[in-house]
């Protein structure tokens, strides 16, 4: 990479707290097991001996289809940060944010919570020549987007099933994920109109932290400071995007909407491909709450919870033996698949960085 097409090095991530061999290798080994376990239980429970015969029966067309939609998925992904790197940096290539954005993915997948997904999105971006404050602005005005996109369809889609779901369950719903949703919207929406606030917060904060222990001071002053400046800078970038570029918030919704609409449709499919009809908007709905619930899963990728989420919400549209199949396609298609990719964007970027 050329010295112009390179960020301040002085941005540059910690890469050994970030993607330590260590953190990878014991998030893949937890992903792995939990994935492995949970559908080795599914396998048991469902009625193991006509599993083959769903499988025999799975027609090619529509597994075609939702191999496309796969793949147009992870596009969207990237083309969604894209509209927004492309005023920040107008030389960058819409296949830098598609690699940025199966690199989320991956790290998402071996990390509790997705907490490593947006740490791999920004070294990506980072290495192709977006600062660590740009990437920062991108991520989060998509994060508000989704933010903002889940709670409105989770809504409508528990309203359209509500006679299918138990009151604890409804309950539960919207006591845990509406409020998670709401309170993260809410940070998101100060850090848009008031983000120097929490410049000032942090700045204020590592003076007062720093009064306390005098080793830390000079440390603790310098970091305020950064923050404060970086914030300055995030603010500037909301500034030139909102106002100059208004139309890209809304364009980040509906990109949003067409990108888990997709996801929602290519589960359709693969009812279809295992010859299952059901009636096309209560799979829909049934998509919108089992993403819902599980955006946030505190396991790595949701591995467990998702496959026994998706067991539980398939229930009443799949027979026993199409379960595990099922499970094991969206899976595969919605997040192996994508985390496989990341890998190896991931482990090609850690490797050109070193060689460097």
């Amino acid at each position: 990479m050329s010295k112009k097409n390179r960020a301040n090095p002085s941005q540059a991530p910690d890469i050994k707290k970030t993607f330590s061999v260590k953190t990878i290798r014991k998030g893949v080994l937890y992903f792995i097991l939990f994935s492995l376990l949970s559908f080795s239980i599914l396998f048991f429970y469902n009625n193991t001996a006509k599993a083959a015969d769903v499988i025999k029966n799975l027609q090619p067309s529509y597994i075609l289809l939702a191999i496309s939609m796969s793949f147009i998925d992870m596009w969207l992904g990237g083309w969604r940060n894209h509209i927004f790197a492309r005023v920040l940096k107008p030389e960058i290539a819409q296949k830098v944010c598609f690699k940025a954005n199966l690199a989320n993915i991956f790290m998402g997948a071996v990390t509790p919570s997705q907490s490593g997904g947006g740490a791999a999105q920004l070294y990506v971006w980072y290495r192709s020549g977006i600062n660590l404050t740009n990437g920062f602005t991108i991520s989060l005005i998509n994060w508000f987007s989704t933010l903002f996109f889940f709670p409105t369809a989770a809504f409508f889609a528990l309203y359209f099933m509500e006679d299918q779901f138990s009151e604890n369950i409804l309950s539960f719903l919207l006591k845990s994920g509406f409020s998670i949703f709401g309170t993260l919207l809410a940070v998101i929406l100060i850090a848009f109109w008031k983000p120097i606030w929490i410049g000032k917060g942090a700045r204020t904060l590592a003076n007062w932290i720093g009064q306390l222990n005098s080793n830390w001071k000079e440390k603790l002053n310098k970091w305020g400071q950064k923050t404060y400046e970086a914030i300055q800078e995030y603010q500037n970038n909301c500034k030139l995007l909102l106002t100059k570029h208004f139309w890209l918030l809304p364009y980040s919704f509906i990109m949003t909407l067409i990108l888990y609409f997709n996801k929602f449709c290519l589960a359709y499919v693969l009812l279809l491909g295992l010859g299952v009809t059901a009636p096309f908007w209560t799979v829909i709905a049934t998509q919108v709450i089992l993403m819902f619930v599980l955006y946030f899963a505190p396991s790595p990728g949701a591995s467990g919870i998702a496959e026994f989420s998706i067991a539980a919400l398939m229930s009443g549209i799949l027979a026993e033996a199409f379960i595990p199949i099922f499970t094991l396609l969206h899976r595969t298609f919605l997040l192996f698949i994508p985390a496989l990719l990341g890998a190896l964007v991931v482990l090609s970027e850690l490797r050109k960085h070193a060689e460097e």
